[in-house]
């Protein structure tokens, strides 16, 4: 099988063909594609890692850049900033959050791509 591609999965489409949608929803990712017939998500903690390891640092980078250079610039009150930049983010959060999930599944199918072996059903 081809090695997932950043490039397609920041087109939120499918990180090995690029053709079928990687989210089914604006918050909801996809079953998985029906042309390479792979599943996007490896398992249930798919959204959790998605949201701490991808948009909780970017976002929160970002409310501090943004904090500082209002706090430099404009010379508010501390809590004022704050609150811009709380509100800020929650927006921000709402806009990236398909661009997190679409680099976690390119992350988790580069690191651990899909085989003909990890497809199969696992016996216990």
């Amino acid at each position: 099988m081809k090695k997932a591609k950043l490039s397609y999965a920041l087109k939120r489409n499918c990180p090995y063909c690029g053709e079928n949608p990687l989210m089914e929803t604006w918050f909801k990712l996809a079953e998985g594609c029906p042309k390479c017939g792979i599943k996007y998500a490896h398992d249930e903690a798919h959204y959790s890692g998605a949201s701490q390891l991808v948009a909780f640092p970017v976002v929160s980078l970002l409310g501090l850049f943004e904090g500082a250079l209002i706090w430099y610039f404009f010379k508010l009150d501390t809590l004022v900033v704050a609150m811009l930049s709380f509100l800020s983010m929650f927006f921000f959060l709402l806009l990236f959050w398909p661009y997190a999930l679409a680099i976690w599944t390119w992350f988790e199918h580069f690191v651990r791509p899909v085989t003909a072996e990890s497809e199969k059903p696992k016996q216990f």
